[in-house]
């Protein structure tokens, strides 16, 4: 018989142990981020090409662009890697052989 008013109080109890867990939670919407800039983050990689290439001739190092800690780990956001490596490789071309662009 005690056993029954045991099982009985932790039946009727069991309801409201588990009341605490019907609680609404907040739910926080942060807003997305910005759009990428894929110009702005080509210009910066031809910047950054440019004076990397103008470091290694002045430095008299092998003119090899993907050598620089700058093309290898790009200082932009992942999705703009190919962006701003494009504009490094670009860039320290530009240096290289100065003159018009080739053939766009």
């Amino acid at each position: 018989m005690k056993k029954i008013r045991v099982f009985g109080f932790a039946a009727l109890l069991a309801p409201v142990i588990l009341l605490g867990c019907g609680q609404p939670r907040a739910v926080v919407y942060a807003p997305p981020p910005p759009a990428l800039d894929y110009r702005a983050i080509q210009d910066q990689g031809f910047h950054d090409g440019f004076d990397a290439a103008k470091h290694d001739v002045e430095s008299g190092r092998a003119p090899v662009f993907d050598h620089h800690p700058r093309w290898r780990n790009p200082p932009v956001p992942r999705p703009g890697f190919e962006a701003y490596r494009k504009g490094f490789r670009e860039g320290y071309d530009r240096f290289l052989h100065p003159g018009p662009p080739r053939g766009e």
